[in-house]
């Protein structure tokens, strides 16, 4: 069975409001509504889960939501490794209104900061946990009080175990985890926007594929840029290339680059090739659009 230990520092509560018509300065009553554990690496590992790998998350808990989060991962399936904390979990609510086809996320502000000594737990807990998986996914931002060297850390020590490092996160926590050619993510999954914004050099006619086969050739290492029902475009130790996804009417996007994450970690871990992981990552993507909860490709 493949093993992968999904990380994130800023696990959430997503609330899901159906409404078959929502109209803005109207009252609008939703006719049903779910309340998931989420986030980004929880919605990761919780697909890893449902196609048949083991995922472990590795995340911090705490405030008044801590024991409503833990509960509604165990009913999904998901396994915390939970970092206690004061800071509350975060709450982000999506509205799909049925007529228009449409899926809103509204995202809370940050809860509070986490305390200064919750990094060194962190590490501590995540350092023993690593040589037990194939591969290490860190994805999503980080709250307060996590330093800007937590993330770089977590891809060290990983890369020193010889894991596989996936990377979903942005700006100066992605940069700063370029360390050498070897000590560095080895897959990297971005959205266009999260790209563009992470690695435009604030000069006009940024080149999207050649940044794209420079970095990936200077770093030896795969870029997964994902368009939503766009083109997909990909770089593999300086190899360029793309596919079109499957095009679906989606019932609720949020959490489909999450699903498709996953996917890829499974493909890769399976049989590392590129294009098939991909392939599977499509599909979970595809999935999790059809499907009214985030982060599920179950019916």
């Amino acid at each position: 069975m493949c093993r992968a230990l999904f990380v994130g520092l800023s696990p959430g509560l997503q609330k899901t409001m159906i409404f078959d018509s929502f109209t803005v300065n109207e009252v609008s009553r939703c006719s049903e509504y779910f309340l998931d554990a989420s986030g980004k690496c929880i919605n990761s590992a919780r697909v890893f889960a449902q196609l048949g790998g083991y995922s472990l998350c590795l995340t911090q808990v705490g405030g008044e939501n801590e024991n409503k989060l833990l509960s509604l991962a165990d009913e999904s399936g998901v396994n915390i490794c939970p970092v206690r904390t004061i800071a509350d979990v975060r709450y982000c609510y999506t509205i799909i209104d049925r007529t228009n086809h449409t899926a809103t996320e509204l995202v809370v502000n940050e809860p509070g900061s986490v305390e200064v000594d919750i990094e060194k737990t962190f590490i501590e807990k995540y350092s023993k946990l690593v040589a037990e998986y194939d591969a290490v996914v860190i994805t999503g931002s980080r709250l307060p009080g996590f330093s800007d060297i937590i993330i770089p850390e977590l891809v060290s020590i990983a890369k020193k175990a010889a894991k596989f490092v996936f990377a979903d996160y942005r700006n100066e926590d992605l940069n700063n985890s370029f360390i050498s050619r070897t000590v560095r993510p080895d897959f990297v999954k971005l959205n266009m926007d999260e790209f563009k914004e992470t690695f435009h050099d604030n000069n006009d006619g940024f080149d999207v594929d050649n940044k794209l086969q420079k970095l990936s050739r200077d770093y030896n290492n795969t870029f997964i840029i994902t368009q939503g029902a766009g083109q997909t475009l990909f770089a593999e130790s300086g190899k360029i290339g793309s596919f079109i996804p499957e095009k679906v009417t989606p019932v609720n996007a949020i959490g489909c680059g999450d699903a498709f994450l996953a996917g890829l970690v499974m493909g890769i871990l399976k049989n590392n090739i590129l294009e098939e992981a991909m392939k599977l990552g499509s599909e979970c993507a595809k999935k999790n659009a059809l499907n009214i909860r985030p982060g599920n490709i179950r019916q």
